[in-house]
């Protein structure tokens, strides 16, 4: 081969890792880029000759010119080398020259191709493998995304975007995903889909290729070779996922072997199955078990990339080197998208007053995701001031913009973020100068003294269910970590009057007053609050009402959402009208019994078929109801059932079963797995279900994932289309047809038992008790910030 070689765009992350591997096999490199770069000086540093700039004087007579499918036809280095008839090869076609020789491992998929290449680089490296590798970005361990090793391995991404990744016949692949992408190439999907048949067809031992049968083009193509993902037809099946906090926890099975607890540093379900096809290929290739899981532990971004530099106690402090509009919005969407509903602080040090001046309104428009924006002093780099650039300047234009900025001196910096952060904050540092040490300076004293949230838990109240709000009470209070947590009690009676109980339920006395001065300076020192009440005068967003008037951050849905949804009858209408499936119901007003109760009795007749449920409008927990088989029955039920409430519904029994679903989340919403008490068709009073604990769960269900799924999206429309927030259970009927009907929502979902469906949907789905409470404090914390933009909001 010439030992020459010149790159057009040696800057680009694919062929500055092409230049590299060749200049460890000490051939001569040089290249253009149109402006420096932290990789140009790199490669400089590596002995590669750059050129700012495209320009026909960089090319020599004797070059071989490398160019990926970003270069034009009228690039003035690119017409020079055909002027001079020099060769010229594709980016694809020299990394395939340098392969020759070696195993290639190639990595190929519409999504996800960097990170799975850098993750099974770090196991080879970790192994002792010392492969070579070509990666997509900078692998952090090496500090480099190009690799010559002499191990006998090539690891690289394979580029479908313009067919090159079928120049390379592979010894071993891993295809993660197959989508509707680069048709500007390759004209129809069909030929995409073909090109991937034929990148199929070229691996030379298919039990070293891996593809993801979660992926709907891939599985119609059902390639030989072994399949992985959540799929029970996987060959290699995923299981079990836990999420806690940035790190993902799941289990494996593969040739009937079960890997358990298997950990990445990583989130998303994508990221698990990259992580489980490196995993699997792993295996095939006889690496010890031991060193995938360790990397997979250890695996990091690389350094000051949003770098988690500090995790205490659910707070997550972030460093990252970003310090130019662009990248600032970028890091801030990225963090935004992984951590929800956590308050973000984010803390910016800009970077050079010239900067600051020239990218002024740019700055201004970057930080609108955050929810609280630090600007410390400016880090001038040995610049001069410039007139009228300062940070009161910049902080005064991003107010503008309806952001919580202030200005904080660097002096006062650290005492400013050890007094507001709390847990579940997220923390992030952006800037080029020495914000790095300050803020890894100011986390490891947060570690050393981390704070706790003080919690009021409010139950008991007037309502019916008052003893089943005392059981879910104290389930509910088992599940806070009292780590993170301080619990108080405050407990109503049947009579209305607040006791406060600090941190034991079961003292108790009997107050002269409802509500005391004591228990009022009580409530108010509380951070958040859990009501914990089943039935009116509190599941109906009474006691929230009252909480938004204290400007108590609370846990569960608004009081105005959790009134409409605790009204059956009123909850059906609204859902109906979306199109969604009800049973045949009518709404009775006790007035209107009273004063026509044989006209009611005739128009439940003619509008509806026996048998019958007759419901009290606003209770749970099966108090009231009565299930009626013929006319005999009807004015007796309706007669008992306003014993209970001023409003009922009748309606047609739906023949089949009962399931719910667990909703949780403000605006990013998860649905737990879908669950059933198995009834046999009969009805469940309150004694069946509370005192003889008769009912039995079903999780999860003997439903298709299509059904399921089904259930859930239903589910998560029902939750929007009632606008409510925090958590609730809605519960469907679905008939033997398979048609489901919208049947009733409890915006506080009762855990008055083991048995209770709503926690053990959510830990089915890898979110455990202590992360549902977790999860409850920050859609609670969530909730009041957004309320009080909306508050600041001007006419």
């Amino acid at each position: 081969m010439n030992n020459t070689y010149h790159f057009i765009g040696i800057g680009g992350i694919g062929m500055s890792a092409i230049a590299k591997v060749l200049l460890q096999k000490k051939s001569k490199v040089k290249g253009s880029d149109i402006k420096s770069s932290y990789v140009l000086e790199e490669l400089k540093k590596s002995g590669a000759q750059i050129h700012i700039g495209h320009d026909e004087k960089n090319v020599d007579s004797n070059d071989t010119v490398i160019v990926s499918s970003a270069i034009q036809d009228d690039n003035a280095e690119y017409l020079k080398a055909k002027k001079l008839n020099l060769k010229i090869l594709h980016r694809s076609d020299i990394l395939n020259e340098i392969m020759t020789g070696s195993k290639p491992i190639l990595i190929t998929g519409t999504h996800g191709k960097t990170t799975t290449t850098s993750l099974l680089s770090e196991v080879f490296l970790q192994s002792g493998k010392d492969p070579s590798f070509v990666i997509g970005g900078i692998l952090n361990s090496s500090k480099t995304n190009g690799y010559f090793g002499k191990g006998e391995y090539f690891i690289a991404e394979a580029d479908e975007s313009d067919g090159s990744f079928l120049k390379t016949p592979p010894f071993a692949a891993i295809v993660t995903n197959l989508e509707k992408e680069h048709l500007n190439y390759w004209k129809t999907f069909e030929n995409l889909k073909r090109g991937f048949c034929d990148f199929f067809s070229k691996v030379s031992n298919k039990q070293n290729l891996f593809w993801c049968i979660d992926d709907e083009n891939l599985k119609k193509i059902n390639p030989e070779g072994i399949s992985y993902g959540f799929s029970k037809n996987a060959n290699l099946r995923i299981e079990n996922v836990r999420k806690n906090n940035f790190q993902t926890i799941f289990d494996i099975t593969f040739l009937n072997n079960t890997f358990k607890d298997i950990k990445i540093n990583l989130i998303g379900n994508h990221n698990v199955l990259n992580a489980a096809a490196v995993f699997g290929l792993c295996h095939q290739l006889k690496i010890e078990e031991k060193f995938i899981r360790n990397t997979f532990e250890k695996f990091v971004n690389s350094s000051r990339r949003l770098e988690k530099i500090q995790d205490c106690q659910e707070t997550v402090f972030f460093d990252d080197y970003a310090h130019h509009p662009t990248e600032i919005k970028c890091t801030l969407k990225a963090l935004r998208d992984q951590i929800k509903e956590r308050r973000l602080v984010c803390v910016f040090q800009p970077h050079r007053y010239t900067r600051l001046h020239d990218l002024l309104d740019e700055f201004a428009a970057a930080f609108d995701v955050v929810d609280e924006l630090i600007i410390t002093d400016i880090y001038s780099a040995g610049e001069k001031p410039i007139k009228n650039i300062d940070e009161k300047m910049l902080v005064k234009l991003i107010r503008k913009r309806d952001i919580t900025v202030n200005h904080v001196p660097d002096q006062f910096l650290e005492d400013y973020l050890l007094n507001t952060v709390i847990p579940f904050d997220v923390v992030i540092a952006l800037g080029a100068g020495d914000i790095s040490s300050k803020i890894r300076n100011i986390s490891s004293n947060y570690s050393n003294n981390p704070k706790k949230l003080k919690i009021g838990i409010l139950y008991g109240g007037k309502s019916n269910e008052h003893e089943i709000s005392i059981k879910s009470t104290k389930n509910y209070s088992q599940a806070f970590d009292k780590n993170l947590f301080d619990l108080k009690f405050f407990k109503i009676t049947k009579e209305g009057k607040w006791i406060f109980q600090d941190e034991d339920m079961s003292f108790e006395r009997n107050p002269k007053d409802i509500f005391s001065p004591k228990i009022l300076k009580e409530l108010k020192s509380c951070d958040v609050c859990f009501p914990i009440f089943h039935g009116p005068m509190g599941e109906d967003g009474m006691i929230g009402a009252f909480l938004d008037t204290l400007d108590i951050p609370y846990m569960g849905s608004d009081y105005y959402t959790s009134a409409i949804a605790m009204d059956k009858a009123f909850s059906k209408f609204i859902v109906k009208s979306y199109g969604l499936l009800t049973s045949n119901f009518i709404e009775v007003l006790e007035i209107d019994w009273k004063e026509n109760r044989s006209g009611i009795c005739l128009d439940v007749l003619k509008k509806l078929s026996f048998p019958l449920y007759i419901k009290p409008n606003h209770l749970g927990s099966s108090i009231g109801i009565k299930y009626i088989e013929s006319e005999k029955d009807l004015e007796e039920s309706i007669d008992y059932a306003f014993k209970f409430d001023t409003s009922l519904i009748i309606e047609e029994r739906i023949i089949g079963g009962e399931v719910q679903a667990a909703v949780i989340g403000n605006d990013h919403i998860t649905v737990g797995e879908i669950g059933q008490f198995l009834s046999e068709n009969k009805f469940f009073d309150y004694e069946g279900k509370y005192e003889k604990s008769s009912m039995v769960a079903k999780l999860p269900l003997d439903l298709s994932r299509d059904k399921i799924q089904k259930i859930q999206d239903t589910a998560k429309m029902v939750y929007k289309i009632l606008k409510l927030n925090g958590f609730s259970r809605i519960d469907f009927f679905l008939d033997n047809d398979g048609n489901l009907y919208f049947n009733e929502v409890n915006p506080i979902p009762g855990y008055s038992s083991n048995l209770s469906m709503f926690p053990r949907m959510l830990d089915f789905i890898g979110i455990t008790n202590k992360n549902m409470i977790n999860n409850f404090v920050v859609y609670a914390l969530h909730k009041n910030r957004k309320n009080k933009r909306f508050e600041k909001a001007k006419v």
